[in-house]
């Protein structure tokens, strides 16, 4: 597995606007154009093809097709998250790897981030984890890979690029090597969510951006969600490009 490289993140001093290279004037316009962006049209996305499917139950969809393919989806999700009662390993399945879950089951449904599988924070063996299929040198927790996957569908057919992954999973002493750059804005080694395979860095650097807003408005129906802590506002550090895996509603 190829080396993983660090996320990138704004210098000291350096503003969001500064980042992405925007006069106060840009930056208002953009703010503007992401407040009035509609969310992606989810479902006519599935019908054209241009998407596996979507973890949003709320929405009727009358198209028996797009309906059945959306149902597919989470049954597999959730059989993944939940398991079979009793049965001490399983092999999850997904497109871009396989791992074996052998010391409990994954939790159903929508949980924080947390302990999974008997294992300890930045302790997982790599071979029970799935790469991301176009970013292989990083990996997730499957069920995580797998809805990533899905969201990533949604994003391209929306901005016609992948989404930019910078990290996935942290071993602790890779955790260990980001406090030591990072100080106070990294997690101490055994704390962070990147150690239990569940969170990701990505290519977005600014709140303001078109990009941000419709992750914020989309991805959580994928399971992901920039947390509470990481939004302006919150205990900080403050991170647009921190989005972690809650799972989907059981």
């Amino acid at each position: 597995m190829a080396p993983r490289r660090r996320a990138q993140r704004p210098h000291e001093g350096q503003g969001v606007f500064d980042l992405w290279g925007l006069s106060e004037q840009q930056a208002d316009q953009s703010i503007e154009q992401a407040r009035n962006a509609p969310p992606a049209p989810v479902e006519q996305q599935l019908v054209d093809g241009q998407l596996d499917f979507n973890f949003d139950e709320d929405t009727e969809v009358r198209d028996e097709p797009v309906r059945d393919a959306r149902t597919r989806a989470l049954d597999e999700v959730r059989t993944q998250q939940s398991g079979a009662a009793g049965e001490p390993g399983r092999v999850l399945r997904e497109p871009g790897g396989a791992g074996t879950v052998p010391d409990g089951i994954i939790p159903g449904g929508i949980n924080e981030p947390g302990p999974w599988g008997g294992y300890e924070n930045g302790r997982i063996p790599e071979n029970t984890l799935s790469p991301i299929p176009w970013k292989p040198e990083y990996v997730l927790r499957a069920d995580a890979t797998q809805a990533l996957i899905a969201l990533n569908n949604a994003y391209r057919a929306q901005f016609g690029q992948d989404l930019v992954v910078n990290d996935g999973y942290r071993d602790y002493d890779e955790q260990a090597r980001a406090k030591e750059i990072y100080g106070s804005d990294a997690a101490t080694p055994g704390q962070s969510n990147h150690g239990w395979a569940l969170a990701v860095d990505v290519g977005i650097f600014s709140f303001y951006s078109l990009e941000y807003t419709w992750m914020d408005q989309n991805a959580p129906r994928f399971g992901w969600r920039n947390p509470d802590w990481a939004r302006p506002g919150g205990r900080g550090p403050i991170e647009s490009w921190h989005w972690e895996f809650w799972g989907v509603a059981a």
